[in-house]
């Protein structure tokens, strides 16, 4: 049985989301959550979830395919 090839982040979306997430880190760290400080700050995180789900839920980010996987069924550019 053959799967079809994952639709993966380009180079610039990997770039992108990295940068996303370091920067949500450090909001993190300092308490820099607007009105989702102190009680609300799961409400923050989840809304941060969605926002990433949304943006890239329908991409495979490693959750069916490894690196091996990938590699192997690497389609001919």
């Amino acid at each position: 049985m053959t799967r079809p090839y994952p639709d993966l982040l380009s180079e610039d979306e990997s770039k992108a989301l990295l940068k996303r997430a370091e920067q949500l880190w450090n909001d993190l760290q300092e308490d820099r959550l607007g009105g989702y400080s102190g009680p609300n700050r799961p409400f923050w995180i989840l809304a941060e979830f969605q926002s990433v789900i949304e943006a890239f839920g329908q991409r495979d980010l490693g959750r069916t395919w490894t690196k091996d996987q990938l590699d192997a069924a690497k389609p001919a550019t």
